[in-house]
């Protein structure tokens, strides 16, 4: 049950079977629909679908990938950030995307990376963003190195099960679960009695799931 949403679930019935050209319209609509809440989660799904509308869809998001419209640009990166998509260019937008001082566009990179298996941070730039004050980018660079370094997976996830950052205890339950480590489910059981409600419900959802 990760913590990593690649399969994208649309929130906007309107969007079912937008054709090409009404994913354009909407893209670059100066007034949203009345049905939409949210314009960063409006634009994310847009670039999803656009990633389902083939070559033409790909082009277009690559277009924006160096736009000066921040939520443009980080929602098209996020979703050229697919094995099916990646190449030199997409591994250049990331990196650049990634050197912003902005703690959304680093999170959303290195989801893209943790995606795509790549993993050209250093191991010192990684371990020093386990360290920074928000708790979701602690455990995210966490889960970073724990796919970075295979040899080191057991040890990582192990550490973050019982890490005082309640965020990577959640996301350290999820990965165990995804990759079937049997070796630590006594450790994920034992955050059924956890301090925090995410990651009690993170645990169960884990052992009910994956472990079976």
């Amino acid at each position: 049950m990760s913590q990593l949403k690649w399969c994208f679930m649309s929130f906007y019935k309107d969007m079912d079977g937008a054709s090409f050209d009404q994913l354009l319209d909407w893209w670059n609509a100066v007034d949203l629909p009345a049905w939409v809440d949210s314009r960063a989660l409006f634009l994310d799904e847009v670039a999803y679908a656009l990633t389902k509308c083939g070559a033409d869809g790909v082009r277009f998001l690559k277009s924006y990938a160096r736009d000066a419209d921040f939520e443009k640009r980080i929602s098209a990166v996020y979703f050229l950030a697919d094995k099916k998509f990646v190449d030199d260019e997409v591994l250049q937008y990331l990196a650049e995307t990634f050197a912003l001082d902005n703690l959304r566009s680093k999170t959303l990179v290195l989801w893209g990376y943790i995606h795509i298996e790549q993993f050209p941070l250093s191991r010192d730039e990684a371990e020093k963003l386990m360290k920074h004050s928000d708790d979701r980018m602690s455990a995210l660079a966490m889960v970073y190195l724990s796919h970075a370094y295979p040899a080191e997976t057991f040890e990582i996830l192990k550490r973050g099960l019982s890490s005082p950052n309640p965020r990577q205890r959640q996301y350290a339950c999820d990965e165990v679960g995804d990759r079937g480590i049997v070796a630590l489910k006594d450790d994920v059981t034992r955050l059924l009695q956890d301090s925090d409600e995410d990651v009690r419900e993170t645990a169960r959802l884990n052992l009910e799931i994956c472990f079976k």
